[in-house]
């Protein structure tokens, strides 16, 4: 495996690992207490686990939370704490 050479300094703060809706989440408190912070992750911005996660963010949205549980389950969750859960999620 060919080593990169090309190496980039950048200066922050806080250092946040992981650029899902946590990490972003935290970057934006550091923000916040006037910190300046930098988000690294192992994915692309596009393919973070946030961003294929849509059942858990769709629970906070109020939207199609039950029917994406079962099917990213493939059909094998128990209907009840899937169709349970997800309502309770706003609240």
């Amino acid at each position: 495996m060919p080593i990169n050479t090309d190496i980039e300094i950048h200066a922050a703060n806080v250092l946040v690992i992981g650029s899902g809706a946590t990490g972003l989440r935290a970057a934006i408190a550091a923000a916040e207490a006037g910190c300046e912070a930098l988000i690294v992750g192992k994915r692309a911005r596009t393919d973070a686990h946030t961003a294929l996660a849509a059942g858990g963010i769709n629970a906070v949205l109020g939207t199609r939370i039950f029917a994406d549980t079962c099917k990213e389950g493939y059909g094998l969750g128990d209907p009840g704490p899937s169709g349970c859960l997800p309502g309770r999620a706003g609240s």
